[in-house]
């Protein structure tokens, strides 16, 4: 199926939302008024520090 999609250029529809709008996107959610993902742009929190996962830890 994921094969076709890809030939036919089928993908997930969806939104970027800013940081301080997670808790209005998840409760449009929880209401079901959406029918696309929210990808959330991690660039718009000025706090967040975006780290590289340890991949020397051996887990």
């Amino acid at each position: 199926m994921l094969e076709s999609c890809a030939k036919h250029g089928i993908g997930p529809d969806w939104q970027l939302i800013e940081f301080q709008d997670i808790d209005d996107a998840y409760s449009k959610v929880e209401k079901r008024e959406v029918r696309f993902r929210y990808v959330i742009d991690m660039a718009s929190h000025t706090t967040c520090q975006v780290r590289a996962w340890p991949a020397d830890k051996g887990e």
